[in-house]
């Protein structure tokens, strides 16, 4: 299939099959968790920072990280 760049008829269709069965999508799923609880437990032990807008910015990013995982696109 990748040899010829899934050009053929039903190539994507059986590549996507293939990285189901073999539980691909669920293990990327559990790697990105893991990498974004990483994340958030880092921005949330920064030390703390002057300025009014400095922990908006800080719970946007631990936002990013959840919605990183919840978007459906």
């Amino acid at each position: 299939l990748a040899r010829r760049k899934f050009k053929g008829a039903g190539d994507v269709a059986a590549a996507v099959e293939m990285v189901r069965a073999g539980g691909g999508v669920a293990a990327a799923r559990a790697l990105a968790a893991e990498h974004a609880a990483l994340a958030a437990a880092q921005v949330r032990a920064l030390p703390p920072a002057p300025g009014p807008h400095a922990e908006l910015c800080r719970e946007a990013l631990v936002c990013i990280t959840e919605r990183v995982l919840n978007r459906s696109k």
